[in-house]
Parts: structure tokens; C-alpha cells; sequence
């Protein structure tokens, strides 16, 4: 969301009698984002989930913890005629912002709002098919299906899928991969507000990503091939055995960079050394007991039955989380329900079952009196924009007010502590060694949580017996990192990081400091095992 794409699944789940259905159950957001009057079109975390752009009457970035906004995109300010919705995306280090949208793409500065790249517009006839960022914000990669500006009739000429990487620091184009010559049929200007495009290019891009180290660019259209930043020189190509979707927001690089996590209808691993691929995790919603008929009463057939219908599927960055939201239209009551459910992926179990707020309607004309004059039942059934933060503990749920409510789905509701399967949940304790190499001493040393959000904790640190700190840090994508920000007995401890596995800290540390002219180097080791 970075915001994953998404799409409308053609499926049904039967609704389980232990959700609830009225509003006094709903989840409660934790923050509550009220942004320029106006539908959100579009939302996305940054990495590290302190970050949530909003796109609707205006295109601001706001800060999560605090609640507040702290930029509007410039030329995006107020405009009641415009709703702004796309696709973007922060880079890893949350200094740079993607944008796809009507406006074009954009690469700009999150701390003046300035563009730092602008992507030239298509020419007549011809569009873009899929843009990317990669995670360092360094590049920008784009797909085009270029019109000739030759026809025969009905058919036009055209050039599928063209991949160029521009330079967001030069805004020159750094390389181009060549595209396929196609022909076919193209859709009018009253069938597109892009003006008139191709229809159903079989030779066009409709997925490009980045590895995680920005190395490499993965072009997927009728093959899945693997490129070089440096040279566009090609590096692999895929075997087949891994299906090709195309649709956005279903493949993405595993954090080692050697393979790829994908979702269709399970969650799935593809290791590139060896060609092979599995399902990881194939979850199915939790089922309800048939309603039983009260007296001489018939049942239900099935389709007369309420049922959840599956509209959205996400997977966090990480792959460690998989979301199923969906929504029930009770029609008597003229309520549509909105629920999410929520999967733990490496443990292959339920997290649990977020009901959202409920939504009614009276005909097709909304409650609220705040909600447009006019909406139909289709809008209705779209008015939710959904995010998911990179390691899958933070939704966002835009709707059609400017309203962004960010809700913990960390852990089920009414659960007293975080789920468990984080390894740095509220209370876990950590104890192992600190190990300092100018003295060769090895002391021990422990690690106790005691906040959590996102990405970040604070904890408490102690080591020697003697020595005791308040530590903040970041743990990403198995990394983890921590610096003290209080002493509160003895020395304070050395910033330190290193990775987490399992349930198994290995971190370094390695620092210089000056004191009366002098300079001390401190390097050392913290090895933690987590205590059950």
C-alpha cells in the first residue's frame, strides 16, 4: 500500500454467526485522520508505518502517531471538483513519494512536496500499462503500449510493451527495453477518460518490481523476465512453473531478494535457484453452522442465505500477514456489513476478525448527511479504500467523507496481550550477552519489551548487572536496530543492530566518541535468545 493494487474476487463466504452485526461491535481505530472534504481515492503506508498518504480532495501525508498532517502535495491543495485516487508509494528510508495518478507519475520530496521527477505524458493513443518506484527511490520504472499513429479501419498499430527506467536524481531516462510490434482494435474517447487506448494488448508490461536491494527489475507480460538496473542486461528468466497474474499487487520480491511470495487462492513461495515453487498457506474463512429453522419454518435455500462476498484480498510487504475483506448487504435492514479477517501466514492460523463500521443506505440513497446527495448501490459497494501497513499490524480505511480510521489488527479483539506469533510483543522478555571486545569481557544482558507500534518498540536494556537503559528501535523485514534514549542506572548502552531470526537476536555495535580530546572506540556483540 508500500499500498498494495487489488481487484474484485468473484467469490462468497458464508457468514459466521460469532461476527456480530451491529455497529456497537465494530473494531476501534486507534487513530483517526480527518483529511480535505471529498472521497479517498487512495492510501499508503511507508515502510516503517509513521507515514500514510492520503489521496481525496487533496494529496497530504500525514503522521500516524500524532495524527496530524504534515504536507500537502504542492499544486493538490482543496479542489471540491477533484478527487485524487492512483497509486503510490514511499521509498524505504520514507524521504520520497511515488505517485500514478491522473495528474501523471510523480516522484516528489516528502519534506517540501516538490517534484523530483515527472514522468512525460503518453502521447495521444498511446498509455502506460504499470509504473513502479524502486525501494531506494533511486528509479522509476514504466511500461507503454506506444501508437504508431497508424490505422487500418478500426485496428491501429502499436508498439507493446515498452519498459523505460528514468533517473529520479537526473530525470533522464537511464535505459529502454524494446517492445513488440501488435495490432488491435482501440477504444474510443467515450469509452476511456484516458482518450483513446488499446484494447487487450497480449504482448504488452502489466507488472513491473524491484528487488529488494534495487538491483534488479522484474518485467512480467507473456514471460516473467528479470533484468539489471546497471545495464538492462537480462539476468534470468523465470520458469513457467509460477503462475502469471495480471493483476497488481499479487507478486512481490521476498525480502532476501532470491524469490518471490504470491497469493491466488493461497499463499505461495517461488525460490529462483531452483525453479520450484509451493503454497505456503491455503487459509479458508471461517464457516457458520447452517441457520436451523424455528418451528414448522423451512430452511433457507442457499442462495436466499446471507453470505459474505470476498472483495478484496491483501498481502502485507513482509508476507507474513494475508487480509481477506468483505462485506455483507443485509437489505432488509438496508445495512451493508464490512468485515476483515485477518491470517497469520508462517503460523497457518487465524489472528482474528475485525468488524468494521457498518454503512447504511435507503435505496441507494446513504444515511450519513454528510454522504453525497445521489449514491448507488454500486457505489456503495465501493466507497471503502483499504491499506495495509508493510508488516501487516496496521489497516487503513478511507471513506467517502475524507475519513482515514487506522485500526491495530495485530492480535484478536478483546485479546489482553499482542498477538504472539510477534517476536517482539508487549512483555517478551529477551536474555542472553553482551560481549565487548577492547576489554574482552562478556557480560549478561537482556531485553524486555514494553511498547509497540508498527514497526518500532521501546524496551528496557540491561547488561552487567549494573547498567540499565531505555532503548528504542525499528525491527523491518528480520532487521532490527536500538539505541538507547535513557540511562537509568550505570552507562548507557551502544546504538546496535543486527537481525532477528526466530527467536534468536545476533547484533553488533560499533562506536567512536570524543570525550576532553579524546577519542573511545567501543565495538562488541549482543547475542539474545527470547525466553518463553
Amino acid at each position: 500500500m508500500n499500498t498494495w493494487g487489488f481487484r474484485r474476487i468473484a467469490a462468497t463466504v458464508a457468514v459466521f454467526s460469532f461476527l456480530g452485526t451491529s455497529a456497537a461491535e465494530s473494531a476501534k481505530p486507534f487513530a483517526v485522520l480527518k483529511g480535505a472534504p471529498g472521497k479517498v481515492g487512495s492510501i499508503a503506508f511507508s515502510y516503517d508505518g509513521t507515514r500514510l498518504v492520503v489521496a481525496g480532495g487533496d494529496i497530504a501525508i500525514w503522521d500516524v502517531p500524532g495524527q496530524r498532517k504534515v504536507l500537502i502535495l504542492d499544486g493538490t491543495e482543496q479542489n471540491t471538483r477533484a478527487t485524487y485516487g492512483g497509486r503510490y508509494a514511499f521509498s524505504a528510508d520514507g524521504l520520497k513519494l511515488y505517485e500514478w495518478s491522473g495528474r501523471g507519475i510523480h516522484v516528489s520530496d516528502v519534506k517540501t512536496g516538490l517534484d523530483l521527477l515527472k514522468v512525460p505524458k503518453a502521447r495521444v493513443g498511446s498509455n502506460y500499462t504499470v509504473s513502479v518506484m524502486s525501494p531506494d527511490g533511486a528509479y522509476v520504472a514504466v511500461a507503454l503500449n506506444e501508437w504508431s499513429g497508424k490505422s487500418k479501419g478500426t485496428l491501429r498499430s502499436y508498439t507493446a510493451g515498452i519498459v523505460s527506467l528514468y533517473d529520479v536524481k537526473t530525470s533522464a531516462v537511464k535505459w529502454v527495453i524494446a517492445g513488440e510490434n501488435e495490432e488491435t482494435e482501440a477504444l474510443s474517447t467515450g469509452q476511456s477518460s484516458l482518450g483513446a487506448r488499446p484494447r487487450d494488448l497480449t504482448k504488452g508490461v502489466h507488472w513491473l518490481r524491484f528487488s529488494p536491494d534495487g538491483k534488479q527489475l522484474l518485467v512480467v507480460g507473456q514471460s516473467m523476465r528479470i533484468f539489471s538496473v546497471d545495464a538492462a542486461k537480462e539476468v534470468i528468466t523465470p520458469s513457467a512453473a509460477i503462475p502469471i497474474i495480471p493483476d497488481a499487487g499479487k507478486l512481490e520480491w521476498t525480502s532476501d531478494g532470491k524469490g518471490f511470495n504470491y497469493f491466488n487462492e493461497g499463499v505461495g513461495a517461488y525460490d529462483l535457484a531452483s525453479g520450484k515453487r509451493k503454497i505456503l498457506f491455503a487459509p479458508k474463512d471461517p464457516q457458520p453452522p447452517i441457520p436451523k429453522p424455528v418451528g414448522k419454518q423451512l430452511p433457507l435455500p442457499p442462495e436466499l442465505q446471507p453470505s459474505w462476498t470476498l472483495e478484496m484480498q491483501l498481502l502485507s510487504g513482509d508476507g507474513t500477514r494475508l487480509l481477506h475483506y468483505g462485506t455483507m448487504m443485509d437489505d432488509r435492514a438496508k445495512v451493508r456489513h464490512n468485515r476483515v479477517v485477518v491470517w497469520d501466514v508462517p503460523g497457518k492460523k487465524l489472528i482474528g476478525v475485525f468488524p468494521l463500521p457498518d454503512e447504511p443506505f435507503d435505496n441507494g440513497k446513504p444515511k450519513p448527511d454528510k454522504r453525497p446527495a445521489t449514491m448507488t448501490f454500486n457505489d456503495l459497494e465501493n466507497d471503502l479504500i483499504i491499506a495495509l501497513s508493510r508488516d501487516g499490524r496496521q489497516l487503513a480505511v478511507g471513506d467517502t467523507v475524507g475519513v482515514v480510521r487506522i485500526y491495530d489488527v495485530s492480535h484478536a479483539l478483546g485479546a489482553a496481550s499482542p498477538d504472539a506469533t510477534d517476536p517482539l510483543a508487549v512483555g517478551s522478555f529477551w536474555k542472553g550477552e553482551k560481549h565487548r571486545n577492547e576489554t574482552n569481557k562478556t557480560m549478561s544482558a537482556s531485553l524486555k519489551i514494553t511498547e509497540r507500534k508498527g514497526s518500532s518498540f521501546k524496551g528496557e536494556f540491561k547488561y552487567d548487572g549494573a547498567h540499565v537503559c531505555e532503548v528504542e528501535g525499528k525491527l523491518t523485514d528480520g532487521k532490527i536496530e536500538f539505541n538507547t534514549t535513557k540511562v537509568l542506572k550505570g552507562n548507557a548502552h551502544q546504538p546496535t543492530s543486527g537481525s532477528l531470526d526466530g527467536n534468536s537476536i545476533k547484533a553488533k555495535f560499533d562506536v567512536t566518541v570524543k570525550s576532553n580530546g579524546k577519542s573511545y572506540t567501543a565495538t562488541g556483540t549482543v547475542k539474545l535468545t527470547k525466553s518463553e
